[in-house]
């Protein structure tokens, strides 16, 4: 499974940190279960959902700013 670690050194402070660690615990799941339906290979949904969290880590602000319903 993926490891969080390097992506909470992109973030700031340590309330986006565990914020992110919170989030990641209630999603890690589905998200590679989805991510592994989709594409039949579970190395293939690894990194799909590697490349989700990078782009989601990236742009931590913006998805701070919205409710977890709206994601």
């Amino acid at each position: 499974m993926i490891e969080i670690g390097i992506f909470l050194a992109a973030l700031e402070s340590e309330e986006d940190k565990e914020a992110l660690c919170a989030m990641w615990e209630r999603k890690k799941e589905g998200a590679f279960r989805t991510a592994k339906e989709i594409l039949r290979n579970g190395a293939d949904a690894e990194d799909a959902v590697s490349e989700a969290l990078y782009y989601f880590v990236n742009r931590y602000r913006y998805f701070a700013d919205k409710k977890e319903s709206d994601l």
